[in-house]
């Protein structure tokens, strides 16, 4: 993974469902790079291939909220 990814602002954040091409779903945080057409990166890499470059689906939770008066 690049050392120049500043993930910091995710820190407290609940990670996302990860969609792996190689056919695995895990939770990370996931950035979108158009730096020399790197698509997706995802935070920890894929307990399967061991790509953090090899994602075509990212899911966040439902947020869960209250309306009131």
């Amino acid at each position: 993974m690049p050392e120049e990814i500043d993930w910091s602002q995710f820190d407290g954040d609940p990670e996302m469902t990860c969609g792996c091409r190689c056919g695995v779903e895990f939770r990370s945080h996931a950035k979108t790079l158009y730096v020399e057409g790197r698509g997706i990166i995802t935070r920890k890499p894929c307990p399967k291939c061991g790509r953090n470059d090899n994602c075509n689906r990212i899911s966040s939770d439902p947020e869960i909220f209250t309306l009131g008066r």
